[in-house]
């Protein structure tokens, strides 16, 4: 453990004035419906500066506007940005732990209850988890913006937001969303195969080539969670899109052998979240709350360590500085402070039973290099 304070400047263009004018609702026609969220969008399981940009609107964020969004360039007059969404932006990390995998009021695709954001902020802070990625989908960032980044603009943890990009009318839709919602967002993601577009594709088919080219274009991390099949793309769509950053998860990766510690050694923008539901073999999901969580969990939990403890260490010598933690909580009983210490106890022997040289990179390092340059 390092009691040490990271300070870290994400956004070096934050310093220009005007990049937080956000017109989100200019990813909608006047009068059209928020498209319905689907499954994709609510799935579980150093950086350099980006462009700036040319503010696209100076309306208020969430008004009703009629026309989609306007390309990059449109230029009104700028407006600073608020304290709340400079926090967002940037990265002031503090901790022993950086969660790089975590939903949103999301928990209704596992029918389950949403956790309260208070809740979740009090057991990391408790924790030492200083900073989590986010996966949220864009509708409380257009039905309530300000409030929104103000919930997740929190004194105690970094909360960075990651937003999925389907559901849009247009390619056009998408990347003004993108757009617009400069500086606060951080990435791409969570995209998965279980629904929606992208379900049974494989990775060089639409629309994953844009997905790759949005990251590219505008300096984001594309979070991918791939199946066993897509698994061949991936090399060749890295060295594609060499200026792409993508980090994946999820348990199907590991089933491939050596593909995944192969592709981490060959591709220095390929980075890898081992979270917690992964670990546990989707026990996070699978159980029924509570206290089912917490019976099946203690009888498996030797096991699940010892599985754990043997994959690990030859994906970080793979890439010492790409492996990184996470939890892949979404529900409210995954901050009950039974359940979350449980957790966080697990990664601890985790973490501990790494050799030395790998402990912090995998708890938080390798994260803070990746979202604070």
């Amino acid at each position: 453990m390092s009691d040490d304070h990271h300070s870290v400047g994400r956004r070096a263009f934050l310093a220009l004035t005007g990049l937080a004018a956000m017109a989100l609702a200019g990813c909608q026609t006047s009068g059209a419906p928020e498209p319905t969220t689907t499954t994709a969008e609510r799935e579980t399981d150093s950086a350099t500066a980006r462009p700036t940009r040319q503010p696209t609107r100076t309306n208020t964020p969430g008004a009703a506007t009629a026309t989609e969004p306007p390309t990059e360039s449109a230029t009104e007059t700028p407006t600073t940005p608020t304290a709340a969404e400079r926090s967002l932006a940037s990265l002031s990390f503090e901790g022993e732990w950086f969660d790089t995998h975590a939903h949103w009021r999301m928990a209704d695709t596992f029918n389950y209850d949403d956790y309260a954001t208070e809740d979740l902020t009090a057991r990391q802070a408790e924790h030492g988890v200083g900073a989590t990625v986010l996966f949220v989908t864009r509708r409380p960032f257009v039905n309530a913006y300000q409030e929104t980044v103000e919930t997740l603009a929190t004194p105690d943890v970094d909360y960075l937001p990651f937003f999925f990009p389907g559901g849009f009318r247009s390619a056009r839709q998408r990347r003004g969303f993108f757009d617009e919602m400069h500086p606060i967002d951080h990435g791409i993601g969570e995209v998965t195969f279980y629904a929606g577009r992208e379900q049974g594709k494989a990775l060089t088919d639409d629309p994953f080539p844009e997905y790759f080219q949005l990251a590219a274009d505008q300096d984001l991390v594309l979070m991918l969670h791939p199946t066993e099949q897509q698994a061949d793309g991936l090399g060749p769509m890295l060295e594609q899109y060499p200026e792409a950053t993508l980090l994946l998860h999820g348990h199907e990766l590991l089933g491939t052998g050596d593909h995944l510690r192969a592709l981490l050694r060959e591709h220095d923008n390929l980075y890898w979240t081992y979270d917690i539901a992964t670990m546990l073999g989707g026990l996070t999901v699978r159980a029924a709350g509570k206290s089912d969580f917490i019976d099946r969990f203690e009888a498996d939990r030797d096991r699940y360590r010892r599985r754990v403890t043997q994959r690990l260490p030859s994906l970080l010598e793979a890439a010492p500085d790409r492996v990184m933690w996470g939890t892949d909580i979404v529900a409210d009983w995954h901050v009950d402070p039974d359940v979350y210490s449980r957790l966080l106890a697990f990664s601890e022997d985790v973490r501990d039973a790494l050799p030395t040289e790998h402990r912090d990179p995998f708890a938080y390092e390798n994260a803070v290099a990746l979202f604070g340059g």
